[in-house]
């Protein structure tokens, strides 16, 4: 018969290290590990925050920007290309100021005024100054958007000797903030 190499005598094994009871964590290891989770959730929670309110406050100064900018570019492009300035129709050195000038191209009347209109915006309401245009016998269209509001809008005859009279505009936009959160305020004067 063969004989297995493994048998009863050497089937007891001699470790080199007695065995200890391993036990879990202790309450202090738990505490200090619960410690260091939370300062890193809230490290990553206050850098989310912040990035949130960029965002945010980066959006709203655009919206304030690009309406600043459609806003001067379509007075200069009436302005540039009108025949005369209707003055008496046109409101100077008061805000809010109204411009009246006669298109060359088609003879009609521009008229740029500001009204006041009421809006919803998260829940609740505010009361914002809007920019409009009316072309001729047509009706008005908006110039600036519901996000902003126009706090300023000066208008200035320039006379110049010997040269033609120029209009300076003066124009100051906010956004629209009626929760009064600080993230969200914007204003541009140009």
């Amino acid at each position: 018969m063969h004989q297995l190499p493994f048998t009863m005598k050497n089937r007891s094994l001699k470790l080199k290290a007695p065995l200890r009871f391993v036990r879990g964590f202790t309450m202090i290891e738990m505490v200090v590990y619960i410690a260091l989770a939370a300062l890193i959730i809230s490290g990553v929670a206050n850098v989310k925050w912040s990035i949130v309110k960029n965002d945010i406050s980066a959006e709203a100064h655009m919206e304030v920007f690009y309406n600043a900018r459609f806003v001067m570019n379509q007075i200069g492009r009436f302005v540039r290309n009108a025949s005369s300035l209707e003055e008496a129709d046109s409101v100077f050195l008061t805000n809010p100021g109204i411009l009246a000038v006669m298109e060359a191209e088609s003879g009609q009347k521009v008229t740029i005024d500001t009204y006041t209109q009421t809006i919803s915006m998260g829940g609740s309401s505010a009361d914002i100054r809007t920019l409009r245009m009316k072309k001729g016998a047509g009706a008005y269209v908006d110039l600036t958007s519901a996000d902003v509001s126009v706090s300023n809008f000066y208008l200035e005859k320039v006379f110049r000797v010997g040269k033609m009279e120029n209009i300076h505009v003066a124009l100051t936009l906010d956004s629209v903030n009626p929760g009064g959160d600080f993230a969200r305020n914007a204003s541009l004067a140009v």
